[in-house]
Parts: C-alpha cells; structure tokens; sequence
C-alpha cells in the first residue's frame, strides 16, 4: 500500500484480493455444511446439536502473500456465515429426528432409540434435503448409563 500526500492509494494486488474476498465472502452459491458437535444421552434418549453454515473457501496461504491477504484469510477463518431455516435429518438406532436451523444456524436434536444403546460413542447419520449441502459427516456421541447411588448411601443426615 503506498501513501501519497496523506491519500492511500491502493496497488492492483491488493484490489484484486479484496475483490476475491469480497466474493467469497458474498457468493451465495458456495456449498452449505453441516457441522455436528459431539451429541450425549443415555442408552434410552439422546441430545445431539449442529450448525448450519455456508462452507467458508479460503486459498491456502502462499510465502509471498500480502500482508492485507493474511488478515482477510484470518477474518474468514474467524467469521461464520450462518444459514437459517435448513431442515436437517438425524437418524440413529431406528430412531429419526428432524430439526430445522436457527436464526444462528444451530439446531437441536433429540432421538429416542428403539432398543437402548450400549454405553459408549454412537455415530448419528444426518441428511438434508437441501440442494448444495455437501458430504455431511457422521455426528458422533456418548450414551452413558447414569448410576445412581444406593438408597442409604452418603453422609448421615443427607
């Protein structure tokens, strides 16, 4: 960036990279994803939450990049582009779900298997049926059998 009698003046390099940002970052034709977090539950019920999000392009960092390049390619890695209203499709064990994206593009499924889950992680496949959403990995999460402890048992008085 050069800088002539205080005015800045911008080179066609970075003209060019704020234009591709700017496109990146406005194009709504880039592909949709779901990101699953890890779910919980007990072998009866189980919770799983997800985001819906436009899939962020970012070139790979380059050695001769600008400096103004870094900091939008650290802006997008920073920012999301959340998509409302996406109905996603969750099923696990015999058991569907559907839920549909907020304001924020989260989401919160329950299921409630057929027959109880062993203890352990479980994957959950979700869907879409919204065109241009891409692979969509498995959601995994722990169901778990709650102990409770014996009647009697703990500190006299409790």
């Amino acid at each position: 960036m050069q800088f002539d009698s205080g005015a800045c003046v911008s080179s066609a390099e970075e003209q060019t990279g704020l234009r591709d940002w700017l496109r990146r970052r406005f194009d709504d034709r880039r592909p949709v994803r779901i990101t699953p977090y890890h779910g919980y539950g007990t072998p009866m019920s189980v919770r799983l939450t997800a985001r819906v999000l436009r899939d962020p392009t970012i070139p790979l960092p380059e050695a001769n990049d600008s400096a103004w390049e870094n900091l939008l390619a650290n802006i997008e890695r920073l920012e999301s582009d959340e998509i409302a209203g996406v109905a996603v499709r969750a099923e696990l064990a015999g058991a569907h779900a559907e839920a549909v994206s907020d304001a924020e593009g989260y989401l919160d499924l329950s299921l409630t298997p057929a027959c109880p889950l062993a203890t352990g992680w479980h994957r959950v496949q979700l869907s879409s049926p919204l065109e241009g959403v891409g692979d969509v990995a498995g959601a995994d999460l722990f169901s778990g059998a709650y102990d409770r402890p014996a009647q009697g048992a703990g500190a006299a008085g409790v």
